[in-house]
C-alpha cells in the first residue's frame, strides 16, 4: 500500500476486495458503540490515507480523501448491512 509505484486504482481494488470485507465481517449483528464506530473509522482512514499517500500531519480532511477516492464511508455500509439483515428477519416465518 505504501509503494509509490503501485497505481492508486490497484490499491483501491485491494482495499475493496480484501480489507473492506475483513473490516465489515459480521457487521449485520454488531451493536455499535461510539468507541467501536471511532475505531472502525480510524482503521478505514488509516488505509485510505496510505493509499493517497498523505499523513495526518498534512491536515487533509477525511471527506476530501473519500471524495478523491470516491469511497463510501464504512459506517454507512454498516448501516445498509444492518437494514438489509433487518429486512430478512422481518420476512422470516414465525
Amino acid at each position: 500500500m505504501k509503494d509509490e509505484f503501485t497505481p492508486r486504482k490497484g490499491k483501491l481494488i485491494i482495499y475493496q476486495s480484501i480489507l473492506k470485507p475483513i473490516l465489515l465481517y459480521g457487521a449485520e449483528v454488531w451493536s455499535l458503540t461510539s468507541k467501536t464506530e471511532s475505531s472502525l473509522q480510524a482503521a478505514e482512514m488509516r488505509v485510505l490515507r496510505t493509499i493517497v499517500g498523505v499523513t495526518r500531519r498534512d491536515r487533509i480532511r477525511n471527506a476530501t480523501i473519500r471524495e478523491k477516492l470516491r469511497v463510501i464511508p464504512l459506517l454507512e455500509e454498516v448501516e445498509r448491512m444492518k437494514l438489509r439483515w433487518y429486512g430478512h428477519i422481518m420476512r422470516m416465518d414465525e
